[in-house]
This record gives structure tokens, C-alpha cells and sequence, in this order.
């Protein structure tokens, strides 16, 4: 995949992510995006959809995931998604967040094979209100 078609699906989810943080009802998580070394991962609060892209032409997948703060501090890891290797490829997951409102922490890391253990994480928490 061209760089230009990468920055083309970036550029489309930050808007959304955009148009969809300033129409968030204040009771509902934030919409945010992490990338890492291979992808990015993101959240939508709105559908609670977590998207995971490979962004590299190389012969590393990509996982990603969310984790959502519970009331007693503890952070409860929703599945694992898991993109094989191949540039451009997204893969898209509803997750079902019933805790609104809470912070989100959303993961992205490198990882080769379904089974294999996510390596070079990187990860941001979005605040919710």
C-alpha cells in the first residue's frame, strides 16, 4: 500500500475520530488512536468499535486491544484482535464497553502469528468524563 493511501485512512479516521469526540455526549469515554511500531490501534465510543491496522510492509503482524478502568481501579482487557502481516489490512470489532464513562487505555503491539506473545507495545488511556 502506498504511503499516500496510508495517510489518506488516517487522515479519514482522525476526522471521524474528530467528528465523533465533539459529538460525544459528556457522559460517554473519549475516541482516541495509538500507533505503534507495525499499526495503530483505535477506539470509537460511539458503537464501540476497535479498529486494528497494519500499517508496515513487513513480515510482523499486528494486535490490538482496549482495557477499561473498573470502579475499583483494576483495568478489565477486552480480547485481543489480531491483524496477519500484510500492509493496508484493518480489521474492525465491536467490543461491548457497558462501563461508560470510564478511561479507556488502548494497546497496539507487534506480533508474529496468532499464538505468538504482542511485543513493542505502545499504548495511550483516553480520559472519560
Amino acid at each position: 500500500m502506498s504511503k499516500r493511501r496510508i495517510l489518506t485512512a488516517i487522515t479519514t479516521i482522525a476526522a471521524a475520530a474528530c467528528a465523533i469526540t465533539v459529538a460525544a455526549p459528556s457522559s460517554q469515554a473519549d475516541t482516541g488512536v495509538v500507533f505503534g511500531a507495525g499499526g495503530f490501534t483505535s477506539y470509537h465510543d460511539d458503537g464501540d468499535k476497535v479498529q486494528v491496522y497494519d500499517t508496515e510492509k513487513d513480515s510482523h503482524g499486528v494486535a490490538g486491544w482496549i482495557e477499561v478502568k473498573q470502579a475499583n481501579g483494576s483495568w478489565k482487557k477486552f480480547p485481543k484482535i489480531y491483524v496477519g502481516t500484510g500492509v493496508g489490512t484493518l480489521v474492525i470489532v465491536t467490543q461491548d464497553v457497558v462501563r461508560e464513562s470510564a478511561d479507556v487505555k488502548i494497546v497496539n503491539c507487534l506480533q508474529d502469528g496468532q499464538s505468538g506473545q504482542p511485543w513493542n507495545c505502545a499504548f495511550d488511556i483516553i480520559s472519560g468524563t
